[in-house]
């Protein structure tokens, strides 16, 4: 079972315990047993957000982040008669679709 699927069952039962919590600190005659309850339901609250954690990621991780990156290294000088070169390697890298585009100036005169 993957991590998203045990912590869907976690997750529901912790918010269930927040309600459940929320309920009784409304339905408690003294107060310190209602801010005790109200206490408890923001813990329970708490762990079922960071249980929940992994069902809420929608973010590629860093290694998925690192493979989409693209570089384009320019080299040379840059005017109308080489601009069509470097446009072709720069519509190339975009067309993989990557996270993020670097272009590297270092070698343009």
């Amino acid at each position: 079972m993957t991590t998203r699927r045990r912590a869907l069952p976690a997750a529901g039962v912790w918010l269930l315990t927040t309600a459940v919590m929320i309920w009784a600190g409304t339905r408690v005659e003294p107060s310190w047993a209602e801010l005790l309850c109200l206490i408890a339901a923001a813990a329970a609250l708490r762990t079922a957000l960071r249980t929940a954690r992994p069902l809420l990621r929608t973010a590629p991780s860093s290694e998925a982040q690192e493979w989409r990156r693209a570089v384009v290294q320019l080299h040379g000088e840059i005017n109308t008669a080489t601009a069509e070169r470097a446009g072709r390697q720069l519509t190339d890298a975009l067309a993989e679709g990557p996270v993020a585009l670097e272009v590297d100036l270092t070698k343009v005169s």
